[in-house]
């Protein structure tokens, strides 16, 4: 969707996106009360050019539309000066981010209750890069066990904190990554003190 409006706001580009979008059959049918509203993250809604004033850099924003649909894209825009440096236009190209916003907002929804078991339970629990075979996080109670914050663990090997010399270890995080689960006995852990 790209849209280009003189300072005082009236219309002087838009493309067959920026029309379907508006809900017109093509460009030239789009009135002056159709342009949409942007809505920044702070909350502050303008004009499209009273909005590339504020803030001309990418951005997501929520447009507003008059038949009371909202839409979040991500902004792009910019202003084209005159010789004198006075504003000759503004233009802002929109894409629609509504997808990408519901699917980041299922997923920190599916992962809510995850969180909650893991920072709640009475085990001390480790999220594990199987790749790397580094500590990504740890509960509060495998910090309350080790005594230590999670700043000092995570980002370790895995296998720093095994009371293990064997390979076993590597091959239970072998078998994490081929089959995305593992069932072994007790791994003992050891804290720095030994």
């Amino acid at each position: 969707v790209v849209l280009a409006v003189t300072p005082q706001d009236e219309l002087l580009y838009a493309n067959a996106a920026a029309a379907a979008m508006l809900g017109c059959t093509d460009a030239r049918s789009i009135t002056p009360e159709m342009l949409p509203v942007l809505t920044d993250e702070d909350g502050r809604s303008a004009p499209l050019a009273a909005s590339m004033r504020l803030n001309p850099a990418v951005r997501e924003v929520r447009v507003d539309h008059v038949d009371g649909r909202s839409t979040y894209c991500r902004a792009i825009g910019d202003r084209l000066c005159n010789p004198d440096g006075s504003i000759d236009l503004y233009y802002c190209a929109l894409s629609d981010v509504s997808v990408e916003r519901a699917a980041a907002q299922a997923l920190r929804d599916s992962e809510l209750p995850f969180r909650t078991l893991f920072e709640h339970a009475s085990e001390g629990m480790l999220l594990i890069d199987v790749d790397s075979g580094t500590i990504r996080d740890a509960n509060p109670e495998l910090c309350r066990l080790l005594e230590l914050p999670v700043s000092q663990i995570a980002g370790q090997p895995v296998v720093r904190w095994l009371n293990d010399s064997t390979a076993r270890p590597l091959a239970l995080l072998r078998q994490l990554k081929a089959q995305g689960r593992i069932r072994s006995e007790a791994l003992t852990c050891r804290t720095d003190g030994g």
